[in-house]
């Protein structure tokens, strides 16, 4: 069984949908149309009162053009670097 993520590492991958969310000028709303999440849905994972899904963070990462271990908090890095998945 999984546990949800906790504490700091919460507050981190909260703040980063946010900010790369306002880098992108986007609303909410804009959001939402980019990935099929509601602009509430949006509004609590930025809030941190939901836990997002593995859908949610795969159309998140699409839309910010970031990668999902960076909205995780795996990377620090929100550039995706392509030579990686390619031999």
């Amino acid at each position: 069984m999984t546990r949800p993520l906790e504490g700091q590492h919460v507050k981190n991958v909260n703040r980063r949908i946010f900010d790369l969310r306002k880098k992108a000028g986007l609303s909410r709303e804009e959001l939402s149309k980019m990935t099929n999440i509601s602009p509430s849905h949006i509004k609590n994972l930025e809030n941190g009162h939901t836990n997002m899904s593995t859908d949610s963070l795969y159309r998140l990462a699409l839309a910010l053009k970031c990668t999902s271990d960076y909205l995780l908090g795996l990377d620090d890095n929100p550039e995706p670097n392509w030579k990686d998945y390619h031999t």
